[in-house]
């Protein structure tokens, strides 16, 4: 391989785009699992329509409180029991909240883009369906409450 082809392929993987299937997820700074489906919360926000008199072209619509939101993790293998603890005690009505932080990587497995999901907490976890002769994940779904989101360019 001659030098300029090493320089031009470097330069074509300098702006490869994050790929969706490479992230990590964890709680409070420390991975919790590995999951292979990943749902970010929706952040929509309330609006309030105003109409002004004499004014027929158009309403004037002001902003609210930003919309309650979920994220979901789907099957996915716990490598710690943090999680299946976090989960047991809000079974135990002790809600503890947490940080969430969501990170694609790029092809150097290198953050490119951090979701920070602050006060989350376990809102439901389905189990996946025990057979023997079935290849199922320990963790099928997990659905977690979202506080304050943060979106951070780790650029």
């Amino acid at each position: 391989m001659l030098q300029t082809d090493r320089i031009f392929r470097q330069s074509i993987n300098a702006f490869e785009p994050a790929a969706g299937f490479r992230f990590l997820v964890q709680v409070d700074g420390k991975t919790i699992g590995a999951f292979t489906d990943c749902k970010l919360p929706t952040v929509s926000w309330k609006t309030q329509e105003i109409t002004e008199g004499g004014l027929n072209t158009h309403t004037h619509e002001l902003i609210g409180q930003r919309k309650k939101s979920k994220m979901t993790l789907k099957r996915g293998v716990a490598i710690s029991k943090d999680l299946t603890v976090w989960y047991a005690a809000t079974l135990n009505q002790v809600v503890d909240r947490r940080t969430v932080d969501v990170m694609v990587l790029d092809h150097q497995r290198k953050p490119v883009i951090t979701w920070s999901i602050q006060n989350a907490f376990p809102l439901k976890w389905q189990g996946p369906k025990l057979q023997t002769k079935a290849k199922t994940i320990a963790i099928e779904s997990l659905t977690l409450s979202c506080g304050l989101i943060r979106v951070f360019d780790d650029n």
